[in-house]
């Protein structure tokens, strides 16, 4: 019992040991720190929108049509003198639920059809690779621009679309992370035990996996948000009056000579959430999956294909 409590002991010491390291590794790095304030700040903005905002999102004065960014317009009017900064502020709530959303589709699928294809093998494996084989020769966004045009434009048909885009990568990944660990000896043990195929995927493997699974996932949301605003831009997302960023830009091309910030800033707030959730997910990769250490977002996403 005196082993067992120090082997305890050890392994408590250890982990938390780790967890220092990976704290400190966070805060001595400023792109993980500025990457954690970005997100922060806009899921922020997004959760207290109704305080933050200065104005109605849909309200319109037409007395006050592109007004430049001012002391009453924060960061100005569009050409039906709706206020940009409370439409900015309620649109982080559209991008930040499509993109959390989205991701989290195309997580329930490429973990239940890369689980199942890794440990399976055999002809399970082919099937299902065949699959996402067929799906990963389509580009990201006419695979979503596909299911959109089947689908009908709407946010919640976009986020399908988004996490079907997307589901064919994570599957990848957990695939080839599956054939690897399933190999080792706490896995034949278990497996020698009688554990079935979801407590060995539930308890033993999935685990495993989630450092990698993290990573890219993140990086997977800044994707979703980008194809999100893309779809709106071409009128295949939310309708109007919805302050999505992606249709507020399309909206500013007609004025954009004129009041360029009806189109920039939108596209500045895209720009600052992915930068964000990209810079957290290379802390995140940093930590989580030391093997990848000095491998882009990019690059973890190839990995998974």
């Amino acid at each position: 019992m005196a082993a067992g409590g120090a082997a305890r002991a050890k392994e408590a010491e250890g982990g938390v040991t780790a967890r220092s390291g990976a704290a400190r590794l966070l805060l001595q790095s400023p792109s993980a720190l500025l990457g954690v304030a970005l997100v922060l700040a806009v899921v922020l903005a997004a959760l207290f929108a109704p305080w933050v905002a200065t104005h109605d999102p849909a309200s319109q004065a037409l007395a006050d049509q592109l007004k430049p960014p001012g002391a009453t317009y924060l960061l100005g009017t569009d050409q039906l003198g709706r206020d940009i900064f409370s439409r900015i502020v309620w649109g982080a709530r559209i991008s930040l639920r499509m993109g959390i959303l989205a991701v989290s589709i195309g997580l329930a699928l490429g973990v239940v059809v890369g689980f199942l294809s890794g440990f399976l093998g055999g002809w399970a494996d082919m099937l299902l690779m065949r699959m996402v084989d067929i799906l990963l020769s389509f580009p990201l966004y006419l695979l979503a621009i596909l299911v959109m045009a089947i689908l009908g434009p709407s946010l919640t048909n976009a986020m399908i679309a988004v996490g079907v885009a997307t589901f064919p990568h994570i599957a990848r990944l957990v695939r080839g992370e599956t054939l690897a660990v399933k190999e080792r000896e706490f896995v034949e043990a278990a497996r020698g035990l009688g554990a079935g195929y979801f407590r060995l995927g539930a308890v033993h493997i999935i685990p495993q996996i989630m450092g990698p699974l993290v990573v890219l996932s993140t990086f997977r949301v800044a994707t979703a948000i980008v194809v999100e605003s893309s779809l709106s831009f071409l009128g295949l997302g939310p309708p109007p009056p919805t302050p999505a960023w992606g249709l507020m830009i399309a909206e500013g091309q007609q004025v954009l000579e004129i009041a360029p910030w009806v189109s920039a800033i939108p596209g500045g707030a895209i720009m600052v959430l992915v930068m964000g959730f990209n810079l957290a997910g290379d802390a995140l990769r940093d930590v989580l999956d030391p093997r990848l250490r000095g491998v882009s977002g990019k690059g973890v996403e190839e990995d998974a294909t």
